[in-house]
């Protein structure tokens, strides 16, 4: 009996579960991502990363 409730959890509880909270993750992830990325006039190209250029600090 145990068996079969233990089953029954995996099968109509937890599967769902780590589905829905595996979809989550990884479209949080890829907002986290896509924030972190440099943007703007400025971002170059760098191999499959996007980097700002550095800026030279003025001369004083």
């Amino acid at each position: 009996m145990a068996l079969l409730l233990a089953y029954a959890v995996h099968r109509f509880v937890e599967r769902p579960l780590s589905r829905a909270l595996r979809n989550g993750l990884k479209s949080s992830f890829q907002k986290a991502r896509a924030a972190s990325e440099p943007s703007g006039p400025d971002a170059v190209p760098v191999g499959d990363a996007l980097v700002h250029r550095q800026r030279p600090d003025p001369i004083r």
